[in-house]
Order: structure tokens, then sequence, then C-alpha cells
């Protein structure tokens, strides 16, 4: 079993006995993973709708869009607040971008949480972010935790979620924009 396309591909082309190969997205059985889904605890933010990221700060993940795209919201008066959980290198430059584009106070950052708390974070959210560069190998483990906690997603388009839209918990998209 491998993670995904790329590995598999990777995989083939080693020299040895190459029994039938399976993509396992990260393991996980997505219709059990569905099946287990936890409604969410009921908010108790001054939010009407909390968005959440939680993982390291990195280019990778598309913070900056997601904060251009929060501002964009509010600045049309959609009372959208934030909830980033973790820590990273790009966490002081996300931190200025929050600044710059003026939704402090709609912004928490909670900074490193122990794991096991982590489920109570996001079921707090109304939806979880689990976007990466398109053009990154791979797909966020993220999103399985978002879901398996009840949380709808905004994920990366990627054959591996075309059950995300499918099954309406979350939307998809092409590239990380703030449109």
């Amino acid at each position: 079993y491998v993670v995904n396309d790329d590995v598999k591909q990777w995989v083939s082309s080693l020299p040895f006995n190459k029994a039938e190969i399976e993509i396992l997205p990260h393991g996980i059985d997505v219709p059990q993973l569905l099946r287990q889904t936890q409604q969410p605890i009921e908010s108790t933010s001054e939010h009407e709708f909390i968005l959440c990221y939680v993982g390291s700060f990195k280019d990778y993940h598309c913070l900056r869009a997601l904060i251009q795209a929060i501002s964009r919201l509010r600045e049309d008066n959609y009372d959208v607040g934030l909830s980033l959980v973790g820590i990273g290198p790009e966490l002081n430059s996300i931190r200025k971008a929050v600044e710059q584009h003026e939704i402090s106070s709609a912004t928490t950052f909670h900074g490193f949480v122990d794991p096991s708390k982590v489920p109570e974070y996001i079921r707090s959210a109304d939806a979880s972010y689990g976007v990466i560069d398109p053009e990154r190998t791979g797909s966020p483990m993220k999103v399985y935790e978002y879901l398996a906690n009840g949380t709808p997603v905004i994920a990366t388009a990627d054959e591996e979620f075309d059950f995300v839209e499918a099954k309406q918990v979350g939307v998809l998209i092409e590239e990380p924009t703030p449109e």
C-alpha cells in the first residue's frame, strides 16, 4: 500500500518483485471515517462563523490567501473569525499579515496545543482549512482529522478528495486565492 499516486509510481520503478500496489490515502478508510463523524460542539465565539486551521505555519499551507479571504469577507460585513492552532517557521509573518489585513480582532492564535486537545479546537469551528499549494505532492492529513471531528473542510482539489464534494462534507478549490 502507498499513500498517493506519486509514491505508487516511485515504488513501481524500484527493482524488486512488484506485487499489485494499491493506494490507500494516508491509511484512511473514508467511508468508515464519515460514519464515525461527530457532531460539532456549539461555538462560544462572538463571531457568526469560525474557520479553523491546525498545523505547521509553512508557505505551502497557503495561509496568506486565507488571511486575504477573511479580510475581504469582513470588509463585506461577514462576521467571520479565524482560529489558528500551531506553530512553525512562518508564524511571525502570518501574524504580520493578520495585522496588515486588519483582522487581528477576528483572529485567535492558539500556539502549540497538546495533540489530545486539538479535536476540541476543530469541533469549535464551523469549517476547517486544509489547503496546500497544488504544486506540492501529497495531501494534508489534517483534512481527514477535520472530518473525523465533524467539521466541513476547505481543501485543495485532488482526486484523493473527490469524496469531499460528492459526500457534501466541504468544498474543493483549484487554486488557493482570496477569491
